[in-house]
């Protein structure tokens, strides 16, 4: 066993660890009664849904207003998906996690066994 692949395992499990950490705070915002009226339901549902009326309205069909609605229309969309991304990558750092910290056990055998 090189002290280089436990050092790198080591990091590896260090930054699974953050991942999940910031996927389980994302679950406890998800959960949180301020963070669901104000973002979840307000921002991500309820604004999403006004733009896309607000788009549709004869007084903002000027190439200028149909920009600034689209350009929020994709910033709902961008933070969405950033809070996705977050729980799909504290999802895969888990599984990481458990094989990494595998990876540490096999290695420390073998070293038993060689040595």
């Amino acid at each position: 066993m090189s002290n280089e692949q436990v050092q790198a395992i080591e990091k590896s499990i260090r930054n699974a660890k953050k991942a999940i950490d910031i996927g389980a705070a994302v679950e406890r915002l998800r959960n949180n009664r301020d963070f669901k009226a104000v973002i979840l339901d307000g921002y991500l549902e309820q604004e999403a849904i006004r733009l896309v009326h607000v788009k549709a309205a004869p007084e903002f069909q000027s190439p200028e207003r149909q920009a600034a609605v689209m350009r929020d229309i994709d910033s709902i969309g961008a933070l969405s998906g950033y809070l996705n991304n977050l729980i799909s990558f504290s999802a895969m750092a888990s599984k990481q996690l458990d094989s990494d910290q595998e990876e540490l056990v096999h290695l420390a055998e073998e070293e038993l066994n060689n040595g």
